[in-house]
Parts: C-alpha cells; sequence; structure tokens
C-alpha cells in the first residue's frame, strides 16, 4: 500500500506516520507540506491507494483542493483531514471528489476505522453533518467485492445508463483521459472486458 500525506504542518505528519502502519505495517508513506509538493507527484505518474489531504493548504483554500486533486489523481481515494468541522465544508468536499471528511479532532480509532471503511471502497464523514444516514452512524456505500471509488461509482452509473465516455466527462465534469483512467481502473478491478459486463456486475450486487 503506497499512501501520499499532504499537510503543511510536519508535527501532523510525523504523527501520522506513527499511526498509519494500523492500516498496513509494510505501507509506504510519502509525505508532501504543500499541496504543490503533493500534486508533483501525479507529474510524476505516481499512483497512491489513498491519499491524506489537508483542506486547507498554502496557496489553496478549501474544497477546491480537493477538485484539484481528484483531477490529477483520478483513480486514488481522497480523506480530508482538517480542523475545519461544518456540514457545508463537508458538503463541498463530497461534491468535488473525496471519499471521506475526518476532523482532526478525532481519535486515532476513529480515524483508522474511517481511513479502512475507504480503503474498503466506502466512504467516511462525521454524522452530525445533516449527511449521515438513520441513528447517527456515518454514511458508506454499499459494500462491494471490489475496492471502486466514489467517483468511480459515478462513472460506472452513467455508464449503466448507455453514456458514452464524452457525456460521462461532461456530466461529472472531468476530461475524456480523466474518464479513460476511470474505466480503465473499474474494467481492472472488477475484471471485465467491456461495459456491458460492468454494468451487469455492478447491478447483480447492488453497486448502482
Amino acid at each position: 500500500m503506497k499512501i501520499l500525506i499532504v499537510d503543511d504542518h510536519a508535527l501532523f505528519r510525523e504523527g501520522m506516520k506513527l499511526i498509519l502502519p494500523r492500516l498496513d505495517p509494510s505501507a509506504t508513506l510519502v509525505e508532501a507540506g504543500s499541496a504543490e509538493a503533493g500534486l508533483s507527484h501525479a507529474a510524476a505518474k505516481e499512483e497512491f491507494d489513498l491519499i491524506l489531504l489537508d483542506l486547507n493548504l498554502p496557496g489553496m483554500r478549501g474544497a477546491d483542493g480537493v477538485r484539484l486533486f481528484r483531477q490529477r489523481f483520478p483513480t486514488s481515494p481522497i480523506a480530508v483531514l482538517t480542523g475545519v468541522d461544518s456540514a457545508e465544508a463537508v458538503r463541498d468536499c463530497m461534491q468535488k471528489g473525496a471519499q471521506a471528511f475526518i476532523p482532526k479532532s478525532v481519535n486515532s480509532n476513529v480515524m483508522i476505522d474511517a481511513l479502512r471503511e475507504v480503503l474498503g471502497g466506502g466512504q467516511y464523514f462525521p454524522a452530525d453533518t445533516g449527511l449521515s444516514g438513520k441513528g447517527g452512524a456515518s454514511a458508506k456505500l454499499p459494500r462491494s467485492p471490489w475496492k471502486l471509488t466514489l467517483r468511480q461509482i459515478d462513472v460506472l452509473a452513467l455508464v449503466s445508463r448507455g453514456h458514452s465516455n464524452k457525456e460521462i466527462a461532461r456530466e461529472l465534469g472531468m476530461s475524456d483521459n480523466t474518464v479513460r483512467a476511470h474505466l480503465a481502473a473499474i474494467f481492472r478491478e472488477m475484471g471485465a472486458s467491456s461495459r456491458t459486463e460492468v454494468a451487469a456486475l455492478a447491478h447483480r450486487h447492488g453497486i448502482i
């Protein structure tokens, strides 16, 4: 497993390096102290199993950073780790493509559980934002045998409706190349060779 930690506070990054081995003792942890440094890994064609992203980085504020990282890393799950804690911020981050919104005020057990949920193909956000399910539990995506990101499920849903790549790109506000990257990742993860096959599998397992 390879994880990118993007946060401008060195002390927080050091703390995460102590906590994250609980997800996978053999995980490779890559640090970036700025958005620019984090995005440079996209230019180098590096891929990550998980990106941990601070919400407010120097020169990049709010969910615009999430949008940019989503564009540059179309197949990597993004978990926002932030001191900001508001329903508006959560909604904005989810709309921009994040799979999790984790306040830095939570304890390490909650954080690890949230990240496991994301790595399992689900999503996590605080129960008190008005976005959670009944009973105050964090909202989650349907369980599936495959590790798909929230954005990949968006693409999959449109594929199942017969949309072309150009139509998907227009609907989700992404480039044709990004759509192709998502589809390639979906086909590879689901072991499918056609749009018809992935749509059938998704319906069979209740993903869409």
